[in-house]
C-alpha cells in the first residue's frame, strides 16, 4: 500500500456542529462562446437565497465545461476553478494556481479545461486551512483516435490562509494514481471526518479507493469487482458517469455507450458489492447512450440516469435527451425505466449560442434539493421533487433559465452535509448526527398565490418535524407540508427538527400573496428578466422580440409605487438596481403612457437564508 502524507496533525475530535455545510451553496457559471452576442455576464449562481439567485462577476473567465467550486460553511465564495487554474472569491489567480492537468499540452491553450464534474474542493479533515482540488488529467486514448480518457489522478493543495485569505498553492498537480481513469467521487467515511475517494479504471472493474484523513491522502487499495466491458473505442471522453448517493449507500458506474452498474457501497471499509449490471441495448429501432448524469434519490429509492443518443429519431433525426427514473424497490427495476420529460416540438435550438440540438450530460443536487441537469444552452433542467415517483417528481425544461451561455459548466459535489453512519462498527469519533433545520417554499399552484409547499431540507439524520406557520393555525409534523394561509401578509415561518442527539430551529420570514395595486392584465407577450431573482443588476428581454423594444420601463413595487423607470435600449436593456429594496416588483413597458406589457422581478438583498 502507498501512502500520500501531504501534512501530518495531531488527530483530535471535531463536534459535528463545526462540520461545513454550505460547502457548494455558490456555483461559478459562464462560459465563452463567439456566436453567442448577447452571453455578456458571468456570474456566481447563489443558492444563499430562495429561490436561488445570481451575483454577478466582472471578470472574464470562463467556465464551459470543468467548474469546481467551494465556499465557506457560510456558504460565501472561497475558490473556484475551470480545470487550469484556481481562482479566489474576487475571481484574481490564486498564487501558483496556473497550469493544471499538464498532459495534453493543447489543452493549456483553451479557455477552460475540456471535461465536466471532473474535479472538486475536500478541506483537510484535521485542518480547515488545508483545501485540497482532486482532478483528473486527460490524454487520449491512443496516439491515433480522438477519444480521450483520464490519465493521473491528481492533487493540488491550497493553504488558505495565505495572502490575506486570498491563499497560495503549496503543492501542484501531484499524482495520486495513474490509468485509464473514469472520474474520481467522494463521500464521507462513515467516522463522520474522514472522505472516501473511488475512482475507477475505464476499461475493466478495477476500482481504487484512498482515504483523507487529517494526515493526508492514504492509499491507493485496489478491488476487483463487476463484469465492466471494454469501453468503444470511438467514444468521445468516457471519464464521466461515477456517482455516489447521498447517504453514501450506493455507487454508480456508468459508461456513456456501454451501460452502467450499481454497487452497494461499505463507508467503513471502501468496499463495493452486489454488482446490478445493465448494458446498453439498441431500444425501438434506436440507440441508446447515457449522458453521463447519474444521480439517486435523497432517499435513496429512485436511480436518476441521463440519456442522450437516441439515433435517427423518426420526429427528428437528431439527438433527443431523455431521463429515465428507476425505482429500485420495484423488482426487476433495469427494465422498468420511466421517462420523466416530455419532447418538445420543433426543432431543440438555442440560437443565440449557435446550438441545434440539445443533450442531457452531467447532474448534480443543489443545496435546494433539486437535482439540476446541463444541457448545452443558457439553462439547466430540474427535478423539482426527486423523492416522489415518476412524474409526480415534477420534471422542468430551462428552469432556471439563465439566457446565458454555460454550455456543460456544472459542478460534482460531493455531500458536504453527510454525517457519520450511527452505530457502525467505524462510529468511533463520538461525532452524533445532531440534525440541522432548512427548509424551501415553492408555489404549488400559480392560481393559488396563498397556498405554498415547505419543502425540507434539513440534514444529519432528523427523525422528527414540528412546523409552526406563523398564522396562529396549529403546527404540522408532516416532513414537507402544504399550507394555505387564509389571508395575505408576511409570516415567520419555523421548522424545529430533532432526534436522539438533540434538536435544532430555523425561521424566515415569507410573503404570502403579495400582489401589486393596479397590477394590469397580462397581454399574449411577456417580459423576460435575467438573472431573476436578482442582487445589483438584471436585464429585461421580451418572449417575443419582434417589433416590441420600445417605450419606457417602469417597476412598481408591492403598494403600486412607482420605484424605477428607464427607458428601452433595443431587444435586451441592462438596469441597475442597487438601490432597490429586496422584493418583488412589478414591471410595466409603457407606451404612449399606457401599459403595453407586465412582468415581475423579484429583487434579493444577497442572504436571505439562515445560517
Amino acid at each position: 500500500m502507498a501512502r500520500f502524507s501531504f501534512h501530518f496533525l495531531t488527530l483530535f475530535l471535531i463536534p459535528l456542529a463545526s462540520l461545513a455545510q454550505k460547502n457548494d451553496y455558490q456555483w461559478a457559471l459562464g462560459g465563452f462562446n463567439p456566436i453567442c452576442t448577447t452571453c455578456k455576464y458571468r456570474f456566481f449562481y447563489n443558492f444563499k437565497t430562495d429561490p436561488p439567485s445570481i451575483v454577478l462577476r466582472d471578470d472574464s473567465i470562463s467556465t464551459p465545461h470543468f467548474m469546481a467550486t467551494y465556499a465557506d460553511k457560510q456558504g460565501n465564495i472561497l475558490f473556484f476553478s475551470n480545470g487550469l487554474n484556481i481562482y479566489d472569491k474576487q475571481s484574481r489567480l490564486v498564487e501558483g494556481a496556473f497550469g493544471l492537468n499538464p498532459t495534453f499540452a493543447e489543452f493549456q491553450t483553451y479557455r477552460g479545461y475540456p471535461t465536466y464534474q471532473s474535479g472538486f474542493f475536500l478541506e483537510n479533515p484535521g485542518d480547515s486551512n488545508l483545501l485540497y482540488l482532486i482532478h483528473l488529467d486527460m490524454d487520449r486514448c491512443s496516439p491515433t483516435t480522438l477519444c480521450f480518457v483520464g490519465k493521473n489522478l491528481m492533487v493540488t493543495t491550497i493553504d488558505r490562509r495565505a495572502n490575506s485569505g486570498a491563499g497560495k498553492v503549496l503543492r501542484k498537480n501531484e499524482v495520486l494514481l495513474t490509468g485509464v481513469l473514469q472520474n474520481a467521487v467522494a463521500t464521507r467515511h462513515a467516522n463522520g471526518r474522514d472522505w472516501w475517494i473511488l475512482v475507477s479504471q475505464v476499461n475493466e472493474g478495477k476500482y481504487y479507493r484512498f482515504l483523507l484523513t487529517s494526515q493526508g491522502f492514504l492509499g491507493p487499495w485496489t478491488q476487483e469487482i463487476g463484469t465492466k466491458p471494454e469501453f468503444p473505442k470511438d467514444s468521445m471522453p468516457v471519464i464521466i458517469g461515477s456517482d455516489f448517493s447521498l447517504s453514501g449507500r450506493y455507487y454508480m458506474d456508468m459508461l456513456i455507450k456501454s451501460g452502467f452498474a450499481m454497487f452497494d457501497f461499505d463507508r467503513c471499509t471502501g468496499l463495493l458489492s452486489k454488482e446490478r449490471r445493465f448494458d446498453n441495448q439498441p431500444l425501438l429501432n434506436h440507440y441508446i447512450s447515457g449522458g453521463g448524469g447519474v444521480e439517486f434519490s435523497p432517499d435513496d429509492r429512485f436511480l436518476y440516469l441521463t440519456s442522450t443518443h437516441f439515433r435517427g429519431h423518426p420526429a427528428f433525426g437528431i439527438n433527443v435527451p431523455y431521463l429515465i427514473q428507476y425505482d429500485l424497490q420495484e423488482p426487476n427495476w433495469m427494465d422498468k425505466g420511466d421517462t420523466l420529460n416530455y419532447v418538445p416540438p420543433g426543432p431543440y435550438t438555442w440560437a443565440a449560442a449557435g446550438q441545434t440540438d440539445r443533450w442531457f450530460l452531467g447532474s448534480t443536487y443543489g443545496p435546494d434539493g433539486r437535482l439540476y441537469i446541463t444541457y448545452l444552452g443558457g439553462s439547466y433542467c430540474t427535478v423539482q421533487y426527486p423523492n416522489r415517483k415518476g412524474k409526480a417528481a415534477l420534471f422542468r425544461y430551462d428552469n432556471p433559465d439563465f439566457k446565458n451561455n454555460i454550455y456543460r459548466g456544472i459542478p460534482y459535489l460531493p455531500n458536504y452535509r453527510l454525517g457519520p453512519l450511527d452505530g457502525s462498527p467505524c462510529d468511533t469519533l463520538g461525532l452524533n448526527n445532531v440534525p440541522v433545520a432548512n427548509f424551501r417554499m415553492d408555489t404549488p399552484d400559480s392560481s393559488d398565490l396563498q397556498g405554498k409547499l415547505f419543502y425540507d431540507l434539513s440534514h444529519h439524520e432528523p427523525a422528527w418535524w414540528r412546523w409552526d406557520f406563523g398564522d396562529g393555525s396549529g403546527v404540522s409534523t408532516d416532513t414537507s407540508p402544504v399550507h394555505t394561509y387564509a389571508l395575505p401578509g408576511r409570516y415567520r415561518v419555523c421548522l424545529t427538527v430533532g432526534n436522539a442527539y438533540g434538536t435544532n430551529t430555523y425561521c424566515r420570514e415569507v410573503s404570502i400573496g403579495t400582489i401589486a395595486a393596479g397590477e394590469p392584465e397580462s397581454g399574449p407577450e411577456r417580459l423576460v428578466f435575467a438573472p431573476n431573482p436578482a442582487h445589483g443588476a438584471t436585464a429585461l428581454y421580451f418572449s417575443n422580440a419582434t417589433g416590441t423594444a420600445q417605450g419606457d420601463l417602469l417597476l412598481l413595487d408591492a403598494l403600486g409605487r412607482p420605484t424605477l423607470r428607464t427607458s428601452l435600449r433595443g431587444q435586451r436593456t441592462d438596469f441597475d438596481i442597487k438601490g432597490l429594496l429586496p422584493g418583488v416588483y412589478f414591471a410595466q413597458v409603457l407606451r404612449t403612457g399606457r401599459p403595453a406589457l407586465t412582468g415581475k422581478l423579484v429583487v434579493t438583498d444577497g442572504d436571505v437564508r439562515g445560517e
